[in-house]
C-alpha cells in the first residue's frame, strides 16, 4: 500500500496549462491543475454531469461537471488495518466514485500518514485520544490534506453515524459549503441505546442537532425510517432506506467446521448467542431470558460464542446465576459463523450494529430460527409469527414464551426458517444493486433542499458540563465556536 499519495498541485515546469479548454465553472470548482488527475478527468469527459435527475424545485448544492462524485467519508471503521474487511470494503466503494477520501477515527494506533488504499481511495487516521477531540482532529486533517489551491477536494461529505462522526462531517461540510450525507444505524431515541453508554444521552442531543441539517439521510431499516421521520418530520423527503449489504450468500455452501450438538452431546436443544460484545447488558438480558428453560430442562443448553471487552462480565454473570453447567462460553470467530448457525437449534439476537446485522442476514439465509428484539435489521428481515419471533425491548416475558414455543414446535421452527430465507433473498438483493443504490443516495446529496431546519432544532451543539468535558480531555464547544 502506498503512502502519502494524495493528489498535490502540479508544480512541474513546462506542465500543460491547467484545465486547458475547460469551462470557467470547472476551473472554479476544481482549482488549478492537479497533475495526478488531469489526464483521467479528461478521459472521463469532465463536461458530463453527474447522473442525477434534478427536479425543477431543486438546485445543485455543489456544481459538479464530472461523471462521478468525489466523496469524503468520516467513519470509525479501521480502514487502515492492512487486509481487514473494512479496508477491502472501502476499496470496493472506490469504484463508485471519482475519488474517495476517508477520515477514520483511530486511537493512537498509527503514526499519521496518508495511506493510499487503491488507485482512487485514500485514508487519513486521526489518532484521537478521546472521542470529544475527534471533530477537531478530523477538521484539521480535512483542511490540511483536502483543501488547497483555493478549493476543497470533495463534492459531498458523508458520515457513518449522526453522533460525533456526524457532527464532524457537518462541521466540515459547513466550512467548505458541501452537502452532508448521514447514515443512521441506531435510533438515537431508543431507551436501550441511551442506557448502553454514559455518553449516549449527549450523543442523542448531538443527533438532534445534526439530522435536521443533513442534506440526505440513509437509514438501515424501515423501522428506523419511521422512527426518524416521527422525530424529524423535515426528513420525510430526503431519507433513504438502505440496509448494509453483507455477502452472507458465500456462507450458504460452507461446510460446517464443527457440530454443536456433537460438541455438547449432553444437549438435544441448543440456543445460540454470538457476536462481538462491547457492552454486557443485552447479552445478560438474553441469558436471563434463556435461564427459565435452562433450569427446567436438563437437555437444553446455551452457547455464548463471543468476543470483545464485555466477555469477562458476561462470564461472571453466568457464574453468578449458577448456570456454568448449562451455558457454554466460547471465543467467537466470524469464520465459524456457518457452523454455529447451521448446527444450533435457534439464535437469540439482542445486539445492534453492523456485525449483528451480518449475523441476522446469515441466519436468515442459512435457515437458523431466530428470536430477536424489534428494531433495526431484525425488523427488516423478520416478521413476528411467520419468519421468526420478535419481542419488544426489555420484554423478558415475551422472550421466555418465544423460547418455549421454538422448543416445543419443530414444525414452526422449520416454517419460520424457510420464510425468513425467502424474505432475506428478496430484501438483501445483490452486491451490484446495493452499490448502485448507495451511489444514488450519495449523488442525491448534491441536490439542495430548502432550509427546513425546524425552529425547535438546537442552534448550538449540546455539550456536557465543564467538569465532564475536562475529565474526558476535550472541549466540544470549540467545534461550534470555530464553525
Amino acid at each position: 500500500m502506498k503512502e502519502d499519495a494524495v493528489p498535490q498541485e502540479n508544480s512541474t515546469p513546462g506542465a500543460p496549462e491547467p484545465f486547458k479548454g475547460l469551462s470557467d465553472e470547472v476551473e472554479s470548482l476544481l482549482g488549478p491543475s492537479v497533475s495526478s488527475t488531469i489526464a483521467r478527468e479528461n478521459e472521463l469527459d469532465v463536461r458530463e454531469e453527474v447522473r442525477v435527475d434534478i427536479p425543477e424545485s431543486k438546485v445543485l448544492l455543489t456544481p459538479v461537471t464530472r461523471s462521478r462524485v468525489r466523496l469524503l467519508l468520516v467513519t470509525d471503521e479501521d480502514v487502515c488495518l492492512e487486509g481487514s474487511v473494512a479496508q477491502r470494503t472501502i476499496a470496493d466503494y472506490g469504484a463508485l466514485f471519482d475519488e474517495l477520501h476517508v477520515i477514520t477515527r483511530t486511537k493512537g494506533a498509527y503514526t499519521f500518514k496518508v495511506l493510499q488504499i487503491s488507485q482512487n481511495v485514500w485514508a487519513y487516521p486521526t489518532n484521537t485520544k478521546t472521542w470529544w477531540r475527534f471533530p477537531l482532529d478530523a477538521y484539521r486533517i480535512a483542511k490540511n490534506q483536502l483543501f488547497f489551491a483555493g478549493t476543497f477536494r470533495a463534492d459531498v461529505v458523508a458520515s457513518s453515524d449522526p453522533f460525533e462522526l456526524g457532527l464532524t462531517a457537518w462541521w466540515i461540510a459547513k466550512k467548505f459549503h458541501r452537502g452532508l450525507h448521514v447514515t443512521v444505524s441506531n435510533d438515537p431515541d431508543d431507551p436501550t441505546f441511551l442506557d448502553e453508554d454514559q455518553w449516549n444521552p449527549y450523543r442523542q442531543l448531538i443527533s438532534r442537532f445534526v439530522l435536521p441539517r443533513a442534506t440526505r439521510v440513509r437509514a438501515l431499516s424501515e423501522a428506523l425510517v419511521r422512527a426518524l421521520i416521527a422525530r424529524h418530520s423535515e426528513l420525510e423527503h430526503r431519507i433513504d432506506m438502505l440496509p448494509n449489504y453483507f455477502d452472507a450468500r458465500s456462507l450458504v455452501d460452507a461446510v460446517p467446521a464443527f457440530d454443536l450438538k456433537k460438541r455438547y452431546s449432553q444437549f438435544t436443544f441448543i440456543m445460540l448467542i454470538c457476536g462481538h460484545f462491547e457492552q454486557s447488558a443485552r447479552a445478560c438480558f438474553a441469558i436471563d431470558a434463556a435461564s427459565h428453560a435452562l433450569r427446567q430442562y436438563t437437555t437444553v443448553g446455551l452457547v455464548v460464542a463471543g468476543a470483545g471487552p464485555a466477555m469477562e462480565r458476561i462470564a461472571h454473570h453466568v457464574r453468578e446465576k449458577g448456570l456454568s453447567r448449562k451455558v457454554m462460553i466460547e471465543h467467537f470467530s466470524e469464520n465459524d459463523l456457518p457452523a454455529y448457525l447451521k448446527t444450533a437449534s435457534m439464535l437469540i439476537s439482542t445486539e445492534t450494529g453492523d456485525q449483528n446485522d451480518h449475523i441476522l442476514s446469515a441466519a436468515a439465509l442459512l435457515g437458523a430460527p431466530v428470536l430477536a428484539l424489534e428494531g433495526g435489521m431484525a425488523s427488516t428481515l423478520y416478521k413476528d409469527g411467520s419468519s421468526g419471533l420478535m419481542c419488544k425491548q426489555n420484554d423478558i416475558g415475551c422472550m421466555i414464551k418465544a423460547i418455549t414455543r421454538y422448543m416445543g414446535d419443530a414444525s414452526f421452527r422449520k416454517f419460520a426458517a424457510e420464510h425468513a430465507k425467502v424474505h432475506a433473498e428478496e430484501t438483501l438483493g445483490d452486491p451490484q444493486t446495493y452499490r448502485t443504490r448507495y451511489q444514488e443516495s450519495i449523488e442525491a446529496t448534491l441536490l439542495s433542499e430548502p432550509d427546513t431546519v425546524p425552529e425547535n432544532s438546537p442552534e448550538t451543539v449540546p455539550t456536557p458540563t465543564q467538569e465532564e468535558v475536562t475529565k474526558q480531555g476535550g472541549i466540544l464547544d470549540d467545534v461550534v465556536r470555530e464553525a
